[in-house]
């Protein structure tokens, strides 16, 4: 194989229209998801597109889309505080407003905190752009999911390009989220427990 061969780089493409990717271990039944690293390039950025979600849908279960031009954490059973009971719920909203046709290298990082609180930051190509707290939270699971779509939702899924997911079972730290954000993997990385370059087109 030729040096030109091994650096070439490729993604997965989606075309919004039930195209999705499902993701299942068959040893385990879910696995404790405390980082979630994924690059991608939208095509459009209205409504609502699944990026990865659980399954599942029960209490810990993860969720993270993309709604109009930002990014929403959801974790099932978590609480966030409002002054209005009706809004109340489970998930966070970034305030970063993400572009079209532009290339972003994410990282989301959720964990627990004292008190039964819990919390997300969202790193965008390597720097912290956004910190949000739930009031009540649990540890956060990956069982089988979706990436690019929604369960149940003909109209969540992803139009774009997906590329080097990853998924840690520990909440990095903005220096490893820093350094590794552009750059591949070895595969063996402390709190690693999946890791997909997608750089095979065969697959």
């Amino acid at each position: 194989m030729s040096k030109s061969a091994l650096k070439q780089q490729h993604a997965l493409a989606f075309d919004g229209d039930a195209n999705v990717l499902t993701l299942k271990n068959p040893v385990k039944h879910a696995e404790a998801v405390s980082t979630v690293d994924i690059k991608f390039k939208a095509l459009q950025l209205r409504g609502v597109q699944g990026l990865i979600c659980d399954k599942e849908q029960v209490p810990g279960s993860l969720c993270i889309r993309l709604v109009n031009n930002r990014l929403t954490v959801t974790v099932f059973g978590d609480h966030v505080t409002s002054k209005d009971p009706v809004i109340s719920g489970s998930t966070q909203t970034f305030a970063y407003s993400f572009k079209p046709f532009t290339g972003y290298s994410i990282s989301v990082v959720y964990g627990l905190l004292a008190q039964g609180m819990a919390y997300t930051k969202l790193y965008v190509d390597g720097h912290p752009v956004g910190t949000k707290f739930f009031a009540s939270g649990r540890a956060a699971r990956l069982g089988t999911c979706f990436v690019g779509g929604l369960q149940s939702n003909a109209q969540g899924y992803f139009q774009g390009f997906l590329d080097e997911l990853r998924l840690w079972n520990v909440p990095r730290m903005p220096w490893q989220i820093h350094k590794d954000f552009d750059r591949q993997l070895v595969g063996v990385e402390h709190g690693l427990i999946a890791y997909f370059p997608f750089n095979n087109p065969k697959i």
